[in-house]
């Protein structure tokens, strides 16, 4: 099983299609390239953007903490643009469930593991205000550089091999605020 990333799937003209897609792309055609030559069996899996509860995952999603850290205070949000830019988050819970089932089912192919909806970053700025019981406004600087659109690619086909239904942003945002209320 390879955990590559949903970069893996973008291409030229994407506004993140970068080295980082590139060398994940390059990675994940090694590995069927391998495999097909040993006759393996070959699972990978490219997530969506993925945070946890504990916040250990900050380094690589410090938009969504930041958005959530200043939500919880009370604070006002602005993002930078005219674009309210989508994102698709995935718990690293459902990651570790998703690998975990793949493996029980010996399930093979390439597959994109994302949240089953993508959302605004206002919208997750509005739902940490309706966690956290807090109140802040959410304006966009407009005469800044726009926020671009992650493409996301929507595929249940492994979900529904696996049985496997994705926690929603709301009770992901939920266990973060319990979490931080336990430390």
């Amino acid at each position: 099983i390879v955990i590559s990333s949903l970069f893996a799937s973008y291409t030229l003209g994407d506004p993140y299609f970068n080295i980082y897609a590139l060398s994940k792309r390059h990675a994940d055609e090694l590995a069927q390239f391998y495999c097909h030559k040993h006759d393996l069996p070959l699972t990978i899996l490219r997530p969506s953007q993925i945070y946890d509860a504990k916040s250990q995952c900050r380094k690589h999603q410090s938009l969504l903490y930041l958005i959530i850290d200043k939500t919880q205070k009370g604070e006002d949000i602005i993002f930078y643009g005219n674009n309210d830019a989508l994102r698709n988050y995935i718990l690293l819970e459902d990651i570790c469930e998703i690998i975990y089932r793949v493996t029980q089912r010996h399930i093979t192919g390439i597959y994109h593991c994302s949240a089953t909806q993508s959302v605004r970053l206002s919208e997750i700025a509005e739902t940490a205000y309706r966690i956290f019981n807090q109140h802040g406004s959410i304006s966009f600087l407009k005469d800044k550089q726009d926020i671009s659109d992650l493409p996301i690619i929507a595929d249940n086909e492994l979900y529904k091999k696996i049985g496997f239904e994705c926690t929603s942003l709301y009770q992901g945002i939920e266990k973060i605020k319990q979490n931080r209320l336990n430390t």
